[in-house]
């Protein structure tokens, strides 16, 4: 029933406080196992119980909690466009405004919490923001049409958040190598979403790190 969907998809969540961090610093040092997370400031090793707290383990929960959103959203558009139920829609249009009006907030930030290159907002490596924008990107290319979002608020998503986040991960070109594979998905799927003829040449045509040069620089006689 309608007052379901609504009910069950419009529940209380709110964006971490920050970018998160790199996922193998959730990694016990004594025995190499991952940590439990027992809530914040409980990230326990399951071979010794030794707890740790502050960063970087709450940022590596927060980094969960950014791409667990992103792939909410996605699901949500995914399940308007199944369903036509303009709930979901709304839901995931929540999600995406929250996101254009704290993405510039969350300042560029590496692994080691500096400011390099190789560092994302949401994430702490371009790598991540990718694999972190792509279902973003989806779920904006799945509700666009729905009337969850004024015009206004298009603008600012793709201004704020789409082109926002290219802009982050176009900081590093890494050229032959899988995280520059992850960012050609990222900017190909923000340049579908947007249907931007330059974005999605970029991914695929740029000499030194697009799609056609990767497959001609990457790919040797006994494979990738």
């Amino acid at each position: 029933p309608d007052d379901f969907v609504a009910d069950y998809y419009l529940t209380a969540w709110e964006l971490p406080p920050e970018g998160g961090q790199w996922g193998l610093w959730y990694i016990c040092p004594q025995g190499g196992a991952y940590l439990n997370y027992e809530g914040p400031g409980r990230h326990v090793c399951p071979l010794d119980g030794q707890v740790y707290s502050g960063w970087p383990y709450e940022q590596v929960i927060y980094a969960r909690m950014h791409q667990d959103l992103a792939e909410a959203a996605r699901d949500l558009g995914l399940a308007y466009q199944l369903s036509g139920e303009t709930a979901y829609a709304q839901s995931a249009a929540e999600i995406l405004r929250a996101y254009a009006d704290a993405y510039l907030d969350y300042p560029y930030h590496d692994i080691n919490d500096e400011t390099g290159i190789s560092g994302g907002r949401v994430t702490a490596q371009t790598l991540d923001e990718s694999q972190w924008l792509i279902p973003i990107a989806w779920a904006y290319d799945l509700i666009v049409d729905s009337g969850a979002l004024s015009g206004a608020q298009r603008e600012h998503i793709e201004q704020e958040l789409l082109y926002a986040a290219v802009t982050t991960i176009v900081r590093n070109p890494a050229g032959m190598s899988n995280w520059q594979s992850w960012h050609n998905a990222a900017i190909g799927a923000v340049g579908f979403a947007l249907q931007d003829p330059l974005l999605i040449a970029q991914a695929l045509n740029d000499p030194a790190n697009g799609f056609e040069y990767q497959m001609q620089a990457s790919v040797s006689a006994d494979g990738f």
